[in-house]
């Protein structure tokens, strides 16, 4: 399954979680993918994709509020 991350960049905690998820979908045999700046800020590079690419997921999380939410709406 490929599962799209969102987090708030603003908020470590939220960073944070998202390493923890990346973590444990790999080891569980998924895909976890985020967009190429949020990979970035998240310390997750190698799980960066284009915008484009975002379309093609199973699944998305989001780590933040409401606001990361309508994010998440707005990328996909």
């Amino acid at each position: 399954m490929r599962v799209l991350l969102v987090p708030n960049t603003n908020k470590p905690h939220a960073l944070a979680a998202s390493r923890e998820a990346a973590g444990f979908l790999v080891a569980r045999g998924h895909e976890p993918v985020l967009v190429a700046d949020d990979a970035i800020a998240a310390g997750l590079e190698s799980h960066g994709v284009p915008l484009p690419d975002v379309m093609a997921v199973d699944l998305v999380v989001g780590f933040g509020g409401d606001g990361t939410i309508l994010k998440a709406v707005d990328l996909l």
